[in-house]
């Protein structure tokens, strides 16, 4: 039973939180998570995602999803002019997209 997290502020000074209800949400990438954790966790690949304007899909107001070599790509709609493309990156480090490593990943290892 949770009665209450111990956590530090930016400034570092300790500090102790207690209510009726406690909720802790802790995101995948964060530093309790990893030590709290056994076995370690491993990420074995991420998504990343893009939007298509104006494209349609063979089947309106359906997603579909695409198992290719080497990513798995989901679509489906998130307007009536947009479909959001996910797409599976099978590694522990995903292309920078600031250097142009992503758009030469998907252009070279997903899109054939």
């Amino acid at each position: 039973m949770v009665h209450g997290v111990h956590y530090r502020t930016k400034d570092a000074h300790a500090t102790t939180a207690y209510a009726p209800l406690t909720i802790v949400c802790d995101g995948c990438f964060s530093n309790l998570r990893h030590d709290l954790c056994y076995p370690k966790i491993k990420t074995s690949s991420s998504f990343v995602a893009l939007v298509l304007e104006n494209t349609n899909l063979p089947y309106a107001n359906h997603a579909h999803v695409t198992l290719a070599d080497p990513s798995i790509i989901l679509f489906y709609p998130i307007s009536n002019t947009e479909i959001r493309c996910m797409v599976d990156i099978p590694k522990e480090k995903v292309p920078s997209t600031s250097n142009g490593e992503m758009a030469k990943y998907l252009k070279t290892e997903v899109a054939p």
